[in-house]
């Protein structure tokens, strides 16, 4: 399934502006002044997420989108969440906000690990193999009726 390409049909190079690289734990982390992040965030030890779980974590996502970023695509899944998003904030700030206010209401307190896998989206290819495997993510994990996810087509053709 191809969703990006230019009108040529050849897949492009994004310019993802200036590239500020930081550690946080063990892993480093890029925040790209104007690129698409490509961010993967994992529950705790023996926890899995319920479909009302799920949904909260649906809700806290959507809620600051269009303010300090533009959500893509996202897939909530039972151990771990996929998001890919244009960032307009720092994505530490935002990953952090998104775990500690779905950690307050899901279970009380901790929830999450405290780390995050983060990738920069460097050109129209990736984006789309991305897409693929975000949307793919519960029927590849056998999850029939897992329908915890979103794409918003009309801002990734504004990617391209």
């Amino acid at each position: 399934m191809t969703l990006v390409r230019d009108l040529s049909g050849v897949y492009g190079t994004f310019e993802p502006g200036a590239v500020t690289v930081h550690r946080r734990k063990k892993l480093p982390h890029w925040d790209a002044a104007h690129g698409t992040q490509f961010v993967t965030f994992c529950v705790g030890a023996r926890r899995q997420l319920t479909h009302a779980d799920a949904d909260i974590v649906a809700e806290v996502l959507r809620h600051d989108d269009e303010r300090d970023y533009l959500l893509l695509v996202w897939c909530v899944m039972p151990d771990h969440v996929h998001v890919i998003f244009r960032p307009t904030a720092s994505i530490a700030t935002i990953i952090k906000t998104w775990k500690s206010v779905t950690a307050r209401a899901i279970a009380g307190g901790r929830l999450w690990q405290k780390d995050y896998f983060d990738r920069l989206i460097r050109n129209a290819r990736e984006l789309a193999q991305t897409i693929e495997y975000v949307l793919n993510n519960p029927d590849a994990s056998q999850l029939g009726g897992w329908d915890h996810k979103e794409m918003y087509p009309d801002r990734i053709r504004d990617c391209v």
